[in-house]
């Protein structure tokens, strides 16, 4: 198995994992949400909504205990970085985005937004980036949260 970079920056409420590989993931589950985006490459996978392909650009997203698996489409090699955030994370984001109350939030397996995938790559950069301040991440980590919840734009 490949071994991944994991980052986790102080303050943050975020895990992000980074991943080159062509590594054939067998299933398993995390105990967060994650959302991320596919770089380079494409993958199949299994969710709970079936059998799914992502390419370069698409977002990958997985909710709590979901089984889940991955393999590289077409033998190649694929990268991609994953934000990881609790249950209790996303719930204070929604309510500090006045959204209105929710159970379970069930994220779609993949999407083809851009502008949740824009939201992403900035949210990692600024993970990313030494001099990051607590504020600008706040505010990162509030567009993702409100665009994460809002199901309806999937």
């Amino acid at each position: 198995m490949p071994t991944p970079t994991i980052r986790r920056h102080p303050g943050s409420s975020f895990e992000l994992i980074s991943l080159h590989s062509a590594h054939r993931f067998p299933r398993h589950s995390h105990d967060q949400y994650g959302v991320g985006l596919l770089f380079k490459g494409a993958q199949r996978s299994f969710s709970g909504r079936g059998m799914i392909d992502a390419q370069a650009g698409d977002v990958i997203m997985v909710n709590p205990g979901e089984m889940h698996d991955g393999q590289p489409l077409h033998c190649e090699m694929r990268s991609w970085q994953m934000l990881y955030f609790s249950a209790q994370q996303l719930a204070i984001a929604a309510d500090a985005a006045n959204l209105s109350p929710f159970g379970q939030t069930l994220l779609p397996p993949a999407s083809q937004d851009p502008q949740l995938a824009g939201c992403i790559v900035r949210l990692i950069a600024l993970l990313q980036a030494s001099d990051t301040t607590a504020l600008a991440q706040d505010e990162a980590e509030d567009r993702v949260h409100g665009s994460g919840v809002n199901a309806d734009r999937w």
